[in-house]
């Protein structure tokens, strides 16, 4: 249901459209396979509200076109084309991983409802956060110039020096 109420954000659809009805017909669809059916909603309604304004001769194409929603026969259309990526294979092995990596999360986490991650006091040092970001480096080309790595030539790597 999010993923249609994602899709749908900001778009023009009928209060008849309901969203709860959509979820549950699409059942083992990806998102991008709601996305789809969305689109080509949206892009029946889109078609109809045109193929009126030009049977009107072009009057009222403008206050058509802001009364313009897509409702539930757009849909009706777009889910008669749509199709699912996700096999029913697909699913099986989705399910026994996120089994798998619930058990996971019981057996080897500490109690946290967020999945148990904590930093270890000694992962973190008291000025750099993470290490100040360059020591790892200038410890790298310190190592490189003690094994003989020649590195002061900017002549022949200027393209390769994307940071500086």
């Amino acid at each position: 249901m999010g993923i249609f109420e994602a899709c749908l954000r900001g778009a023009p659809v009928s209060g008849e459209v309901d969203t709860r009805v959509l979820a549950r017909s699409t059942t083992g669809f990806s998102g991008a396979d709601i996305a789809e059916i969305c689109q080509a909603a949206s892009k029946n309604a889109v078609r109809e509200a045109i193929a009126e304004a030009e049977a009107k001769g072009g009057e009222g194409a403008e206050s058509k076109n802001s009364k313009m929603e897509i409702g539930k026969r757009h849909f009706n259309e777009a889910m008669s084309r749509a199709r699912k990526s996700v096999s029913e294979k697909d699913l099986e092995v989705y399910e026994h991983f996120r089994k798998k990596q619930s058990i996971g999360k019981r057996e080897g986490m500490e109690g946290d409802a967020e999945g148990g991650f904590k930093f270890d006091d000694d992962d973190v040092e008291e000025e750099g956060g993470m290490g100040g970001g360059r020591g790892e480096v200038e410890g790298e080309v310190e190592g490189e110039a003690e094994a003989g790595v020649e590195n002061d030539s900017d002549e022949d790597d200027a393209d390769d020096d994307l940071y500086k």
